[in-house]
């Protein structure tokens, strides 16, 4: 590797006892010269043909662009600190020479120009080399010009007509993110939950008619067109003369959050009657990249429509962290659904003509239209993603995957697709400089081969490869990646050469400040403790490269990991060394000490911290209630201090009912106290008291035990709760038994049986019939065995004959036989629940439907139906479903 010359005037940016030569740093090299040149009006483009041939000389592999390096370069001088990335090979500095006659404070206004500017990072890579080239980088620099940089980059209508017919439909077809340039062309098609009646595009109507927010979700299962529809939105109200402000999470990934925060007030600020669209606003939510509750309250009274989308199961996972806006009057809940009928017949007939005109490579040409649409609506499950391939490919879904894997002709290029396909699965993309990195392409000829191999099979945008859909990585997964040993040896790849790739690993490591990776990063591995601790010691041999913020987020990630697989000595540890050597006043620390300590029965040092995280906490209530609750679930005497904190979290949230639902609960034990006699201050609360407060099971466990009556009356009710939520997960089922012995209680048992069963079922249902179902029904079986009367156990296994096998006869028969059980049903919640009336007349109707039953069978339909809202209604539940299938049961008795 050839060493180059370090300027003289890099010594007033980096003290001698501070130079790292062990930073490779050409490509800075190249970024400063050329910095340089540009800020005094020199001829940039001479000077980056000079220094190309050199560049391509010393770095192996010979892969990386001119262009990709510098823009690389401004990436590290954005996101880490720049003085200690102007780092060159080389001991002898004293001798080195450089240009005479430029001052010291030029410079330091290019290091200013360089870290300043919020879009440098958002510029793309040919813009950038047309800007360094011809000396004419400009950047906004205060607000009026910043909004006209925000308009000027951020509207549909931007893109007008010109696209249309320009390009080909392949990609759109083959399940490629959806561009504007698409839109553009029309090669999408009319959903009906955009048209239909109380549907989207009325919502829009009623919007145009008020003066302030409104906000609308879209969500549904991975690739049924939410994106498409999101966008399309938004490219339609563009073209109305609408503001449209577009974020995904590659964008949220991509920026820091102040950036965004403050593009998007000034957004709002200065543009009136604008709309804000953010495509996969979970990942917004998680990172805490954009803080929606802030900015969505403070513009309540401005009119702005907000459009979200996001998957289903990730959409559960994140609602109530945004309570404010889905508890708005304004706001309005979209659920996308498989393909009409009619959708059914515009898709196919779109394909048709797409074919036809050549805009769309024909790739089964003896289908006919009848063929085709038999396919889409019936062997795809009307799913668009699948529909959209098998329609033209005329093959199973499942088929047509792991035929484009298998015929990627080289084994190097197959390595790195699954490699990509496997960190894409858990919705992550890897920097592509952090992946060349790990592959050691050891040839010309290696990196030849991944990247013509590859190439229509891969996304590379602006934050990193990824499968072009997370469904097809997912079957990739499933397939070939079998045991927790080829997890680990994907995982270790990447984090054994963070060192390598400053850049590209800064922006992968930015996943330590998510609050979900240390949980996600445990699935991965699958909670192998062995392997984990090896990984996290692999990450910690290169913590020397980490700036502070950095360092800071992945102690809390390493702590966070330690307790989650148990080692609370271990994660207590690491939050005592970032108070004491770090950020004395970091509250999350603090909370998580308490928290911890409060798990063993520490509750006066649980207090103790939980109260010194108050005055660090910056008056935000998520923060704030977790020391009301730590306090409330102690002694009596700090149970009596819980009362102020309650009151500031109120005060910080006024609107959370749940908070203020607490604090009654709070109240009314707190009252109770008059009546009891002869109470230590030091004493535990009594469980009359308990009660009152309407304890989770957490609580419970650590105050009475796992085998307290209390607690496992609570976790019954807790399991029969949960019976007919179509939400959940297995670790969190998990965490509900971990430590209970299920053998020596068999009803016990049952539901953790049945509960397993009913979560790996929406799993198959989430993957679209990708996963063995065999496993579920062993579950089902195993449950009611064990409980035969059990009426959610039979009831998701009649929804499992419907929907798995079709078999409408074992469908029917266990739905039947889960309304009578119900009624006799010895726990009150599953006492004439309404799911049971309410699903055995949604398959009547069905069976009617379809042909299979007499129109006359609609009067037990309709019956049942109304059983199932009175039921609700006496109940006191949320159950709306019946209502909305009671409509649609009178409407088709209508019309047969």
């Amino acid at each position: 590797m050839s060493k180059i010359k370090v300027p003289n005037i890099l010594e007033y940016f980096i003290p001698n006892d501070q130079f790292d030569s062990t930073l490779y740093s050409e490509k800075i090299h190249v970024l400063f010269f050329t910095l340089v040149q540009e800020y005094f009006r020199k001829d940039v483009t001479n000077v980056t043909n000079r220094l190309k041939p050199r560049l391509f000389n010393s770095i192996p592999n010979n892969y990386i662009s001119l262009a990709s390096a510098i823009k690389r370069t401004y990436q590290i001088d954005i996101h880490e600190n720049f003085l200690s990335t102007l780092c060159f090979p080389g001991k002898n500095r004293k001798n080195k020479k450089w240009t005479k006659g430029i001052d010291k404070e030029k410079l330091v206004t290019i290091y200013q120009f360089l870290i300043n500017h919020p879009f440098l990072a958002s510029k793309k890579e040919e813009d950038w080399i047309h800007e360094i080239r011809t000396t004419s980088i400009v950047l906004p620099v205060d607000d009026n010009e910043l909004i006209t940089y925000i308009l000027e980059n951020t509207n549909f209508s931007r893109i007008g007509s010109t696209y249309r017919r320009s390009h080909n439909a392949n990609r759109f077809y083959d399940g490629f993110p959806v561009r504007y340039e698409d839109l553009a062309a029309d090669f999408d098609f009319p959903r009906a939950i955009y048209f239909n009646k109380n549907g989207i595009a009325d919502v829009l109507k009623r919007h145009e008619e008020q003066t302030e927010s409104s906000f609308i979700i879209i969500s549904s299962p991975g690739g049924t067109g939410k994106s498409i529809l999101i966008n399309r939105i938004g490219f339609n109200l563009a073209g109305k003369g609408k503001q449209v402000f577009t974020l995904n999470s590659d964008w949220i990934e991509d920026h820091r959050s102040h950036n965004l925060q403050t593009q998007i007030k000034l957004f709002i600020k200065h543009v009136d009657d604008c709309i804000i669209i953010i495509d996969g606003v979970a990942e917004c939510i998680f990172r805490e990249e954009i803080n929606l509750k802030s900015i969505t309250e403070s513009f309540l009274d401005k009119k702005v429509l907000w459009l979200f989308c996001e998957q289903s199961n990730r959409w559960n996972q994140v609602k109530n962290k945004i309570r404010a806006i889905t508890s708005n009057r304004n706001f309005f809940y979209f659920q996308l659904t498989t393909l009409t009928d009619i959708e059914c017949n515009t898709i196919v007939d779109k394909m048709i003509d797409l074919e036809e005109h050549g805009d769309l490579t024909v790739k089964n040409a003896s289908l006919s239209r009848h063929e085709r649409l038999e396919i889409c609506q019936n062997s795809s499950g009307r799913h668009l993603l699948i529909a959209m391939l098998q329609t033209r490919y005329g093959k199973n879904f499942y088929d047509i995957i792991l035929e484009e894997y298998e015929n990627i002709p080289s084994k190097i290029g197959k390595e790195a697709y699954l490699n990509i396909c496997f960190w894409h699965k858990w919705y992550i993309k890897i920097p592509e400089s952090l992946f060349m990195s790990s592959m050691s392409f050891e040839t010309a000829l290696d990196l030849s081969d991944y990247k013509t191999t590859t190439e229509d099979l891969i996304i590379n945008d602006n934050i990193g490869l990824a499968s072009r859909h997370v469904i097809i990585a997912d079957i990739l997964y499933r397939t070939f990646i079998i045991d927790k040993f080829q997890c680990y040896y994907y995982v270790k790849k990447i984090f054994t050469v963070i060192g390598d790739d400053v850049v590209g690993a800064r922006r992968f490591l930015n996943r330590f400040s998510d609050e979900e990776f240390p949980q996600l990063f445990i699935t991965i591995l699958k909670r192998d403790k062995d392997l984990i601790n090896e990984i996290i010691l692999i990450i910690n041999s290169h913590a020397t490269f980490f700036d502070k913020e950095l360092f800071l987020n992945f102690l809390t990630f390493k702590a966070m990991v330690a307790r989650i697989i148990g080692n609370d000595d271990e994660a207590i540890s690491i939050y005592k060394h970032i108070l004491n050597e770090i950020d004395s006043e970091y509250s999350f620390a603090l909370r998580q000490i308490a928290w911890i300590e409060h798990d063993r029965k520490n509750f006066d040092i649980a207090a103790k911290y939980a109260i010194d995280s108050f005055h660090c906490s910056r008056g935000v209530a998520d923060h704030i209630i977790q020391i009301a609750r730590i306090l409330s679930q102690n002694t009596i005497e700090n149970f009596k201090k819980a009362d102020f904190y309650y009151k500031e979290a109120i005060s910080a949230s006024s609107s959370n009912k749940k908070y203020k639902e607490e604090y009654t609960n709070y109240l009314n034990a707190l009252n109770s106290f008059s009546y009891l006699k002869s109470l230590s201050e030091k004493q535990l609360l009594p469980e009359k008291i308990v009660r009152l407060l309407k304890p989770n099971l957490k609580f419970l466990k650590t105050y009475f035990g796992i085998n307290s009556d209390l607690y496992k009356e609570e976790l019954l009710n807790t399991l029969h709760s949960i019976g007919g939520n179509s939400e959940g997960s297995l670790a969190s089922l998990d965490e509900i038994f971990q430590g209970f012995n299920l053998d020596n209680d068999p009803i016990m048992k049952s539901k953790y049986y049945s509960n397993m069963a009913r979560l790996m079922f929406l799993d198959w249902k989430e993957n679209y019939g990708i996963t063995d179902s065999k496993e579920i029904y062993d579950m089902f079986n195993m449950s009611i065995d064990l409980n035969f009367d059990d009426p959610f156990a039979h009831c998701w296994l009649g929804t499992c004959f419907k929907e798995i096998d079709a078999n409408s006869i074992m469908a029917e028969k266990e739905y039947r036989l889960a309304f009578i059980l119900s009624s006799d049903a010895k726990h009150e919640f599953d006492k004439n629940h309404p799911i049971f009336s309410h699903n055995l007349a949604l398959f009547i109707m069905d069976e009617v439907i379809l042909g299979n039953k007499p129109k006359s069978d609609l009067v037990e339909a309709e019956e049942l139906f109304i059983f199932s809202i009175k039921m609700n209604e006496q109940k006191k539940l949320k159950f709306t479903w019946a209502q909305k299938s009671l409509n649609k049961c009178r409407t088709l008795m209508g019309n047969l």
